[in-house]
């Protein structure tokens, strides 16, 4: 999985560059810039859950502040940086990153329902379903049919599965506004996509030689999406709007999450080979927190099924993995400030 999908060149620094501006962070702008706050809203809904809602409210402060920054910086993007923005759009090893943008919407509404802001779901059918719109028959026929190379087996990378987990999270907006219907379809949806994506995914790495050095963060995303799509699940069963259809998503949601379950042991090992074995140094890169997202998601999708099921099993291991999740945020948190510090002192 191609470290190109982990963000834009601006992420790593290089000794004796030059310093950073408004003007060249907004150019620079990575498009999956936005995964920070899905790993900081669904961290907060995890919490909520578990009955720390003040911890919830002290990250929905958070991302709630981050997602109008970055707002303000993307609609800053469009209007002054569009040969930049295109150029995005038009590579497959980077467009995919856009999606963050209906995701992290989502998922930060999501909290803020979960906190007792009922009406703000709505605003996610206002601005991120139109968006994920625009990106599903605007951004994918384009980067098909009129790229400046269309996309190929080698691109495929855990980046691709932001377009599961923005459509998941479109279906977890829908349930929360009771409309089970829209839930149900783009929970369907969402899980055909993710094994077409696999399936291209197995195709490129049995067809060519990757070194474990070259396994990004964004890995991690292949089981983000099965985690979110499990939540997507027990959301569409807690909703009640579609007792025919209930058992058979909880019981698919099972299955999605069971197979996440499996992919954790290996990304773990993929991890320990690059840093550990090859000694790659850790860098701050937005992708980090696309591992910081998937093991938040995994926890809440995990405490979702363990109400649903009434699995004292599955509510162990959801409190377990919210911790350590909060532990990821912390330390990738902690390692983009140190690197945020050491660029402005140059």
């Amino acid at each position: 999985m191609s470290s190109s999908a982990t963000g834009s060149p601006s992420d790593q620094a290089a000794p004796g560059r030059t310093p950073l501006t408004v003007r060249r962070i907004v150019t620079g702008l990575p498009p999956n810039a936005f995964s920070f706050l899905m790993a900081t809203g669904i961290l907060g809904t995890a919490f909520v859950t578990v009955g720390l809602a003040p911890i919830g409210i002290v990250l929905f402060v958070i991302a709630t502040g981050g997602l109008l920054v970055l707002l303000a910086a993307l609609v800053a993007r469009v209007l002054t940086a569009t040969t930049a923005l295109a150029a995005d759009l038009r590579d497959p090893s980077r467009a995919f990153g856009f999606w963050t943008v209906v995701a992290a919407f989502d998922v930060v509404v999501a909290l803020g329902h979960a906190l007792g802001i009922g009406w703000i779901a709505w605003l996610a059918v206002a601005v991120a379903v139109p968006v994920w719109a625009a990106l599903t028959y605007g951004m994918l026929p384009a980067l098909v049919l009129r790229a400046y190379r269309r996309p190929s087996a080698k691109d495929v990378d855990g980046s691709w599965f932001l377009w599961v987990v923005a459509t998941q999270s479109v279906s977890i907006i829908a349930s929360l506004l009771s409309a089970g219907i829209v839930a149900f379809s783009f929970w369907g949806v969402g899980v055909v996509l993710y094994f077409l994506l696999a399936g291209l995914l197995t195709a490129r790495f049995l067809g060519t030689r990757r070194g474990p050095g070259t396994v990004a963060p964004t890995a991690w995303v292949v089981m983000g999406a099965t985690a979110i799509s499990a939540l997507a699940a027990a959301r569409i069963v807690q909703s009640g709007e579609l007792p025919v259809v209930a058992p058979f998503v909880l019981g698919a949601g099972l299955v999605l999450w069971a197979f996440g379950t499996w992919c954790v042991p290996f990304l773990i090992v993929l991890g320990v080979v690059r840093y550990l074995v090859r000694r790659e140094p850790i860098r701050y890169e937005t992708g980090l927190w696309s591992v910081v997202f998937p093991l938040g998601m995994y926890a809440t999708a995990t405490l979702a099924l363990a109400t649903a099921l009434g699995s004292p099993l599955l509510s162990g291991i959801g409190t377990a993995v919210l911790w350590i999740a909060a532990l990821a945020w912390i330390a990738v948190a902690g390692i983009g400030a140190a690197t945020g510090i050491r660029r402005l002192r140059r």
